[in-house]
């Protein structure tokens, strides 16, 4: 009797993997814009969204290198530890974590779009001109939560949106991928 052997791949860097993202931030999204004032089901979403980011990036990282310590192995056990964290303690100031997350992430996109900008990066203009704008609106929604007080109460929505843009970006960016590679 012959024994077949069965393996198992994993290619994280399909089309596929990227549209289960999108759809995945898009419903945490919808979720978190349903929640106002809800901050133990945004613990919880939180949670189980760190808790599958670090279980992700631990097996990604097993069937990629064959070792879990590596940079991507040690990242997903902090994801982990702070899923847990949400779930253990509800510990997460998450108006204040929300803010500063927003205000993180639009800095960030928008100096990404703004190096892209530049004739040395050769990237495609639109979609670079798109990142820097939602990086724009999203620094400017950071800095409102942190400076106006009476914003703070639409945090988790403010949080629901910004994911909600980020997988639109995902849904593009999907879609103009070519032969397996980003186009620039």
């Amino acid at each position: 009797m012959s024994e077949k052997k069965v393996t198992l791949t994993f290619d994280t860097s399909s089309k596929t993997v990227l549209l289960v993202q999108a759809v995945v931030l898009l419903v945490i999204g919808i979720l978190l814009c349903c929640s106002i004032a809800l901050d133990n089901i945004v613990n919880v979403i939180l949670g189980v969204v760190f808790l599958i980011g670090g279980l992700i990036n631990v097996v990604t990282c097993f069937m990629e290198h064959k070792s879990l310590i590596r940079t991507e192995g040690v990242f997903g056990s902090a994801l982990i530890a702070f899923g847990l964290l949400c779930f253990l303690q509800n510990a997460i100031p998450l108006t204040q974590f929300i803010t500063l997350f927003i205000i993180v992430v639009g800095a960030i996109a928008l100096v990404d779009g703004l190096l892209g900008l530049l004739p040395q990066v050769k990237r495609k203009r639109v979609p670079t001109i798109v990142e820097a704008v939602v990086g724009a609106v999203l620094l400017t929604l950071g800095l409102c939560l942190y400076f106006i007080p009476d914003f703070q109460r639409f945090a988790s929505v403010f949080l629901g949106v910004a994911f909600i843009l980020l997988s639109v970006f995902l849904f593009v960016s999907t879609f103009l991928l070519h032969q397996g590679k980003r186009v620039k």
